[in-house]
């Protein structure tokens, strides 16, 4: 997860000049129950195979 431009660290922490203006970590975040409940599915389906 991340980005290929340079600036996007700049963007996501700040700099001394620039406060933090982030991206990548409040969409994380948002998306991180379903991240959760997707691994579990597929751990369950794993399991469940055996």
């Amino acid at each position: 997860m991340g980005t290929p431009h340079r600036a996007g660290r700049f963007l996501e922490f700040g700099t001394r000049h620039m406060r933090a203006r982030p991206f990548l970590w409040p969409v994380f975040r948002a998306r991180l129950p379903r991240i959760k409940q997707e691994i579990t599915n597929s751990l369950r389906a794993r399991l469940a195979k055996q």
